[in-house]
């Protein structure tokens, strides 16, 4: 697309946006905090903020998005027009784009499994506790991947390690 709307700031929508903006296309960044990386080193997120934004990524930290509406394609047109409102530092702004990435993270979606019934505790929100081999407060149940405590192993090569785990661990 010419132009692209990235909604979070994480690990994985930093670099797809800047691979699009190495593919040509215009990037927009939109981040609800006030740091990309959430809650990496702040130095390194400072560094890496400057970089890409001198590869031409404009990130806007502080963003809060209020409503997204498109328009489908005419059809002499390829793309829909896609519009994002949002509020930037307190400033009311829309964003015009051809295509949106929403990659806002991930939240385990583990309520209403009856894992008090299974003696496995959890934290609404964040997810089941797990031990170094990925045991969980029932010796007999383990748990990895996106639905762990840990959100800084949720990422897909991640899991897969963690299953090497699992194997190895049962």
């Amino acid at each position: 697309p010419s132009r692209l709307v990235v909604l979070g700031a994480g690990a994985v929508s930093l670099e797809m946006a800047q691979a699009f903006r190495r593919f040509g296309s215009n990037v927009t960044v939109l981040q609800r905090s006030a740091q990309i990386l959430g809650s990496e080193d702040p130095d390194a997120a400072e560094a890496l903020h400057r970089v890409l934004t001198e590869e031409g990524l404009q990130i806007l930290t502080n963003a809060n998005i209020r409503c997204v509406w498109h328009k489908d394609p005419k059809p002499d047109q390829d793309w829909p027009e896609i519009r994002v409102s949002a509020s930037v530092d307190g400033q009311d702004s829309e964003f015009v784009c051809d295509a949106l990435l929403v990659a806002t993270g991930r939240v385990p979606n583990i309520e209403g499994l009856g894992l008090e019934a299974a003696g496995v505790e959890y934290i609404p929100g964040v997810g089941v506790k797990v031990k170094d081999d990925l045991t969980t407060s029932n010796p007999d149940i383990l748990a990895l991947g996106d639905v762990i405590d840990r959100p800084e192993m949720r990422f897909t090569h991640m899991s897969g390690t963690m299953a090497g785990m699992a194997v190895q661990t049962a």
